[in-house]
């Protein structure tokens, strides 16, 4: 029993090959949360141009995407420096599972802008699979963008 609660999980180390596939595990959530965080910026850019002179609007979807953001570049950067602690002492593996990553935490609707933001980046791949995401979109690009996205959930929506 710990004086002050329960301390951090740290038990046997787990085999090789068991942390090796944690660790491919965690780093496969990381890219997602990354990812996620880049659809939602892409939702931000087409809320931009379709509330263009909405000055309202766009500072309040702003508001929310920067507090999304910096709530999951926040999370990234805790779960970046856990797996540097397990990859420097591989005892405190079951740290790994028990990291919760929480996506748009702090939104309205989370799981709402989840979707969006998913739909937004599955729409960016297809349309733009080798384009790179350093590179800024012309406003016909994000129309396209916001075309190909609007079909793809009205399909959605209707299967």
């Amino acid at each position: 029993m710990a004086l002050f609660g329960k301390s951090r999980d740290r038990t046997t180390a787990p085999s090789a090959d068991e942390l090796q596939a944690l660790i491919d595990v965690f780093e496969d959530q990381i890219r997602t949360q990354e990812n996620l965080l880049y659809g939602a910026a892409l939702f931000f850019e087409a809320i931009s141009i379709l509330h263009e002179g909405h000055d309202a609007i766009i500072e309040t979807y702003r508001k929310q995407l920067r507090n999304v953001i910096h709530t999951g570049r926040d999370n990234i950067q805790r779960a970046a420096a856990l797996l540097g602690e397990v990859r420097a002492d591989p005892s405190g593996a079951a740290l790994l599972r028990q990291f919760t990553f929480n996506p748009f935490q702090g939104h309205p609707d989370p799981a709402g802008m989840q979707k969006r933001a998913q739909l937004f980046l599955e729409t960016y791949k297809r349309i733009f699979p080798s384009r790179p995401r350093d590179r800024e979109f012309t406003p016909e690009e994000t129309l396209q963008l916001v075309d190909a996205t609007a079909r793809r959930y009205q399909e959605l929506e209707t299967a």
